[in-house]
């Protein structure tokens, strides 16, 4: 947890607040071709591109830091389904008449050298993934399934990961020494994983379903030791689930809906959507660490495939590439009044909260005396200064809160935890300062007061 001091208090930021993301939306390619399948790693986004030809797509890339567009790859034949981790750009290229997987060095010094094959190969090798230096693609050794290989470039390996006796595993991915995809050995497609062990252990690398679900499972992503992906659900759409590698604990992203194809970095899952229109798909978004499902991009065009990294995200728009900026979401968690507690009607209290990502410009103060089932407005519109001095109104309840929200229609808010706001008992008539108790202070008005006379039109009415 984080410390900050507001309101000259020392506080832990314990409660929980409300998130909302802003979304900056670009065009990245605008030149009336097809292009396809993006994926997007730090500064770089490369695609599958057909303006040299519909039937011989390449690969083109993008550098989101200076704006350039440039060519990857137009060798003769296909070259589809490219995927990028750092510097390194991965494809399948059927140059030479069958599919291989290609790597391009953006970090190599000799141009010449950057392009190479990861693995010349007698069969057919579709759909790579890459983390790092390590590279994952299926390869189909009989036409009807896929087998999954792998290669680590740094160590010059190249290895079985898997494979299944009539099981076809699509769609891998890889982050670091985890490798995901889906497979039907049970009848029904599920998401299966396996941890990569150097040196490979005697017998293979031990697979495992991730979370075995009477529901098909496809399309998985992975980032660290989160793994997400389209699940199918009792209205016959499809929902995004995923799951923690370490704990198996899984989770819902998003349900009830008509939602597919999903990606994840850190934890930012975006995927494509048909809420809007059972036609075409829209871009939505989740940050697993807190807020709730949030729109990317919606227009008439269709969208899909999307990828991310970090907080950039790439999608394909109607055979264009789009890509946007989605903001570090505003945190605002309230500190003061703390939850249990106790407030003096009548008396002035600071409400003090705390503001991270995007600044607010104003807020507005709500304070509930019946566990947020009414709301009244402190202030309708105050700076963001993360103070305000409250006059406590004359209520007694325990089940009290308090709200700080954007003006603005951003949806950034907070809400204090429950807090006791109580009336003095009236009994208490020795209470002479107000303080709800009696102590010293009284004493001491008491002796102040001591022998004055209370008629202000004759002072000399108490000697009589």
């Amino acid at each position: 947890m984080k410390q900050a001091t507001v309101c000259g208090i020392a506080m832990l930021f314990a409660m929980g607040g409300h998130v909302w993301a802003a979304v900056q939306v670009f065009e990245i390619t605008a030149d009336g071709v097809k292009c396809q399948f993006p994926d997007v790693s730090g500064r770089w986004v490369v695609w599958q591109d057909e303006r040299n030809g519909s039937y011989t797509p390449d690969i083109y890339g993008y550098d989101l830091q200076t704006g350039q567009e440039f060519a990857v790859c137009t060798a003769p034949g296909e070259q589809r389904r490219p995927a990028v981790s750092g510097d390194l750009i991965v494809w399948q290229d059927k140059r030479s008449g069958k599919f291989e997987i290609y790597g391009y060095d953006l970090a190599a010094d000799d141009l010449n050298t950057r392009e190479f094959v990861i693995c010349p190969a007698e069969y057919s090798q579709e759909f790579p993934a890459v983390s790092g230096r390590r590279v994952v693609w299926g390869t189909r050794r009989e036409s009807t399934k896929l087998d999954l290989y792998g290669a680590d470039l740094q160590q010059g390996l190249v290895f079985e990961i898997a494979s299944h006796p009539t099981a076809s595993l699509m769609q891998p991915d890889i982050d670091g020494d985890w490798v995901v995809w889906y497979d039907n050995r049970s009848g029904i497609d599920q998401v299966y994983g396996c941890r990569l062990e150097f040196p490979i252990p005697e017998g293979g690398f031990e697979v495992i379903c991730l979370c075995p679900s009477p529901y098909a499972q496809m399309f998985p992503a992975i980032s660290g030791d989160t793994v997400v992906w389209h699940q199918q659900n009792d209205l016959g759409g499809t929902d995004i689930v995923g799951c923690h590698l370490q704990t198996g604990q899984s989770f819902t992203v998003f349900e009830g809906g008509k939602a597919s194809n999903p990606a994840i970095s850190d934890t930012l899952v975006v995927w494509q959507d048909n809420r809007n229109d059972i036609i075409k798909s829209d871009i939505f978004g989740c940050d697993l660490a807190g807020g709730g499902v949030f729109e990317i991009s919606a227009t008439v065009a269709q969208q899909r495939w999307p990828a991310v990294s970090g907080r950039q995200v790439v999608w394909e728009q109607d055979g264009q590439i789009w890509g946007a900026q989605v903001l570090k979401p505003t945190i605002l968690t309230i500190l003061s009044p703390e939850a249990g507690q106790m407030v003096l009607a009548g008396s002035v209290h600071p409400i003090c909260w705390q503001t991270e990502g995007p600044a607010l410009e104003q807020v507005k103060l709500e304070f509930s005396p019946d566990d947020g089932a009414t709301w009244h407005v402190i202030e309708p519109n105050v700076p963001d200064t993360g103070a305000y001095l409250w006059q406590i109104p004359e209520v007694d309840s325990s089940v009290c809160r308090v709200r700080v929200s954007d003006v603005e229609p951003s949806g950034a808010g907070g809400t204090s935890g429950m807090f006791v706001i109580f009336a003095c008992d009236p009994a208490l008539t020795a209470d002479l300062n107000g303080d709800c108790r009696v102590d010293i202070a009284d004493f001491a008005v008491f002796a102040e007061q001591w022998m004055q006379c209370g008629n202000r039109y004759n002072p000399d009415w108490c000697r009589q």
